[in-house]
């Protein structure tokens, strides 16, 4: 693994910009619109199943998010919680690229690549076990 300071080509940091364009429309919506969620159709697998899918809350955690209610978005679903914190963190570093300034490069290896991907997809199941448990 390699972290160095580096200046972004434009294309990432156009890629970036534009997941923060599609954030602020996202999150003028939630504070124009508080009950936002509720017109998002449900969740197919809550649906069939009656179980809370890996992902379900996600959409309530960004809006909770936008409302300032960290906590309650955290406890609802930490892994989404934690991937809206991981775009927010991309934006700020793709304003800080946008003005020209040094931003984090991390490189990996193949190998690490894989462990990252078992890690996240543990994770995930982690997660999944945690929306399960506080389901019932």
């Amino acid at each position: 693994m390699k972290i160095q300071l580096i200046r972004l080509e434009s294309a990432k940091i156009y890629n970036r910009l534009l997941l923060g364009l599609v954030l602020a429309i996202f999150i003028a919506a939630a504070r124009l619109f508080p009950n936002l969620t509720d017109r998002f159709p449900p969740c197919p697998f809550h649906h069939l199943t009656g179980l809370p899918c890996p992902f379900c809350g996600s959409a309530r955690v960004a809006v909770l998010s936008v409302h300032g209610r960290f906590l309650q978005a955290a406890l609802l679903n930490p892994a989404a919680f934690a991937v809206y914190l991981y775009f927010a963190a991309v934006v700020l570093l793709g304003l800080f690229a946008a003005f020209n300034l040094k931003t984090p490069d991390l490189s990996l290896t193949k190998r690490e690549k894989r462990l990252l991907l078992r890690i996240v997809l543990l994770l995930i199941i982690l997660n999944w076990g945690y929306l399960l448990s506080i389901a019932r």
